[in-house]
């Protein structure tokens, strides 16, 4: 009898320690899936997550140099379209223009040959917008909702005519956003082409550093949306 009790004390206790255990790993899973929504992103009500695509997108990696850049002489007439890039901390920026036939200038100043089909594509988009209704906000902006009120506008410039060019922005841009601020029209979310062609235009301000542009080109660029 004795030899009996000696063996099971052991297996006893054992047992009572892994209930033990097992009783408080289960308690606390409650308290680490709570705890781990306080890591995650918070969505606030409304908020409209979307993902973003374009069969376009690349078209930067894709095109080439300008072989003979300083031959190339923007003009009014050759524009396809052009975005510059409002900031607190850079104003006056500045990200890509199109010009036809098929030749790009992005953010660094830099002379690009686009691929035919990339250049058609973006133009259909950038023109596209004509199409949507005015925001009444200054500069025709679409306003994403952030929770910063001084978010960058991207400002896209497209011609409607030889003698009127439409600009249409894009405040808080995001790829993973598209509930709008307020309202336009009815409409509560970016439109879709928009949303595609602004993330395009992001691709013209890759490689960009701030002070080590060819502001020479960029500034004859702009010069040939003055008066818009």
């Amino acid at each position: 009898m004795v030899l009996s009790i000696t063996v099971k004390r052991p297996f006893v206790l054992y047992t009572a320690v892994l209930a033990f255990v097992l009783l408080l790993a289960y308690n606390t899973q409650p308290i680490l899936r709570r705890a781990s929504l306080f890591n995650q992103p918070h969505q606030s009500e409304g908020e409209v997550m979307s993902s973003w695509s374009s069969k376009y997108s690349g078209w930067h990696t894709r095109a080439g140099s300008y072989l003979s850049p300083e031959s190339f002489t923007p003009t009014r007439e050759g524009l396809a379209f052009a975005a510059l890039y409002h900031a607190p901390a850079n104003p006056d920026g500045f990200s890509v223009a199109f010009f036809h036939p098929n030749v790009a200038v992005d953010a660094r100043g830099e002379i690009l040959v686009v691929n035919q089909e990339d250049f058609e594509g973006l133009e259909t988009l950038a023109r596209a917008s004509l199409e949507l209704p005015p925001t009444e906000f200054p500069m025709n902006t679409w306003r994403i909702s952030q929770r910063r009120t001084d978010q960058p506008i991207h400002r896209l410039h497209v011609p409607r005519s030889a003698d009127e060019i439409v600009e249409t922005g894009v405040q808080g841009f995001e790829k993973g956003k598209k509930a709008l601020k307020e309202p336009v029209a009815g409409i509560t979310e970016l439109p879709e082409v928009l949303h595609e062609i602004i993330g395009l235009v992001v691709e013209g301000r890759e490689g960009y550093e701030r002070g080590k542009a060819n502001e020479e080109v960029i500034s004859k660029v702009k010069g040939v949306l003055d008066g818009v």
